[in-house]
């Protein structure tokens, strides 16, 4: 059996011990291409799914092969995606490295994108911004600039960043123009939006989720009176088979002329965006994604909310630790960000929290509504355990890098949230929204379905970790809101009464205790005058004369205690 066979029967087996001794087997033959023997191992594990078996056949090839280019960049790759090691750092990178003249595009990317979660993400944006003016043709550097810009919020840069690219090539690209799409509607450009997709539309450009996102936030924008906004996303939608244009017009219906004043604006680099202050029985949360934005417009749930005179504040993850650290201006830690939100809450006059997040937020928004007592908390797609071992049981490298970090900052008692629900004494709802064909989301809100407090859902037909626009355009995320806001209107109506019945009955015993009192004070007084009237008689206390051989008898007294 040759030695490249034994290494493939070896990570088939994940006998990792047997591979590191048939490695320095390979690198000490004579066998022709022994690189290319590597590489070709590498891609069979990543192709087979089997992702620590390529970062460790990665890793090998790289020790053995130190001064061979694309066996290191592989290995770069791979660390970076798939990589549990919590002490390796990430290689600092600098604008004199990315300008030098022997310097690799590639290799210098993966390096920056390791190093991306160690430095601010302003920082990044400026090392970008080089790198992208050196390499203006590199795709990979320009798309990761274009998504580090949408986390900084800096809309008109990502629209002349993409027009200048679109002015020179007259051709768009799918992943510079969702984010040109999504910019301009962020600019509150919805009507250039619409143009840019139908050119792209004209060039064979365009694609589905482009449309879907037109869609979902044309809500509230006057879909289901604009006649002629109607129609543009209809004749979109209809030639990508996009469903749920009815669905959209009855959300936008559903928004009722709002009771309190509507949120001005929401910025992904604002960690805290509250709704102007006036009194609210319900005070709601919203845990913003890694994306530093919800899934569909915070303008939308704002004014939904608004039309109930429930008050909003949005959360935004400056730290990138799944909020489980603290909120930046929230304290320094978990506990007193809880006590911080509370502080708002009682500002409001809240006597309801509601805590809901999609993914990271979604996370956020089960640890935080659980320390809240809130009595909903609705989490779509959420990491309900964020250790990495258990991301590593389940053969889930999502989001590695992310993970890594969380781990590297979180204190290890906030990893798990099962152990916290099943000691508490929270007695709210929560309610959890996985795709239905999504099983590495399943997985986490499978791990939590057993729990009395929790009700698992899955939203039809949908196999992506992004489901809040397809639940929103089948009607279901809808059905969720509204069915969450009357819950939480009837419970607290229920409570309204019984605090008015209370309230009441301690108001009419407090009367009645005032009344008695004045008539035990008129009882003394007709008994000092009785008294008086028998003294100035000569008449026996409590008797007066008799007539008709009858005797009068007074008697004023009351019992000590007021009869039951």
């Amino acid at each position: 059996m040759s030695i490249t066979f034994q290494l493939e029967e070896a990570y088939l087996q994940s006998d990792f011990k047997k591979a590191d001794d048939l490695w320095q087997a390979v690198a000490s033959s004579d066998i022709c291409q022994a690189t290319q023997v590597a590489l070709n191992l590498i891609r069979q594990c990543q192709i087979a799914q089997n992702f620590t078996g390529a970062l460790h056949a990665a890793r090998q090839a790289a020790q053995h092969w130190p001064i061979d280019h694309k066996i290191q960049l592989l290995y770069k790759e791979l660390y970076y995606l798939y990589g549990s090691d919590l002490e390796q750092q990430g290689t600092p990178v600098t604008p004199q490295m990315l300008l030098a003249e022997d310097a690799s595009e590639e290799a210098l990317l993966w390096d920056l994108k390791l190093y991306s979660h160690y430095i601010t993400n302003t920082e990044v944006v400026r090392l970008l911004k080089v790198f992208v003016q050196r390499w203006p043709e590199f795709r990979p550097g320009l798309r990761l600039l274009l998504n580090k810009l949408q986390l900084e919020g800096e809309f008109q840069d990502i629209v002349n960043l993409c027009s200048e690219r679109y002015a020179k090539q007259r051709k768009h690209e799918g992943f510079v123009l969702q984010v040109w799409v999504d910019a301009l509607v962020e600019l509150q450009c919805l009507d250039e939006a619409l143009v840019l997709a139908y050119e792209a539309h004209r060039q064979g450009a365009l694609n589905k989720d482009i449309v879907e996102f037109l869609l979902a936030h044309s809500i509230g924008q006057g879909i289901s009176r604009d006649q002629a906004l109607r129609s543009s996303i209809d004749t979109l939608c209809q030639a990508y088979n996009v469903e749920g244009l009815q669905q959209a017009i009855a959300f936008e219906k559903k928004l009722n002329p709002p009771l309190r004043p509507l949120t001005p604006a929401f910025s992904p680099t604002q960690a805290l965006t509250c709704s102007p202050l006036a009194p609210a029985d319900c005070l709601v949360i919203i845990f913003s994604g890694v994306a530093r934005r919800f899934a569909i417009p915070l303008t939308l749930l704002d004014r939904f909310f608004a039309g109930y005179g429930i008050a909003l504040v949005n959360l935004v993850d400056k730290e990138d630790s799944y909020y489980l650290n603290g909120i930046s201006g929230l304290g320094g830690s978990f506990e007193s960000s809880v006590e911080k939100l509370r502080e708002i809450a009682k500002r409001y006059g809240a006597k309801r929290v509601i805590t809901m997040g999609h993914s990271a937020g979604g996370t956020a928004a089960l640890h935080y509504g659980v320390a809240l007592d809130a009595c909903y908390i609705l989490a779509y797609t959420p990491v309900c355990h964020v250790g990495l071992d258990f991301f590593e049981r389940h053969a889930d490298y999502r989001n590695r890098p992310q993970i890594r970090k969380v781990n590297q900052l979180v204190p290890d008692k906030r990893f798990d949230i099962k152990p916290i629900l099943e000691s508490s004494e929270f007695k709210g709802q929560i309610d959890l929204y996985a795709g239905e064909y999504c099983v590495k989301d399943l997985v986490h809100v499978d791990y939590l379905s057993g729990l009395p407090q929790v009700s698992a859902h899955a939203v039809k037909d949908v196999a992506i970790h992004a489901v809040i626009i397809p639940a929103l355009l089948n009607g279901s995320f809808l059905q969720t809101l509204l069915g969450t806001v009357d819950k939480a209107n009837a419970a607290y109506s229920m409570e309204a009464r019984l605090q008015a019945l209370v309230e009441h009955y301690v108001v009419e015993r407090g009367e009645m205790a005032e009344q008695l009192s004045q008539l035990l004070e008129e009882n003394d007084r007709l008994k000092r005058q009785v008294k008086q009237l028998e003294h100035s008689a000569g008449v026996p206390l409590g008797q007066s004369q008799e007539a008709n051989g009858h005797a009068l008898t007074f008697d004023f007294s009351l019992p000590d205690q007021p009869v039951s």
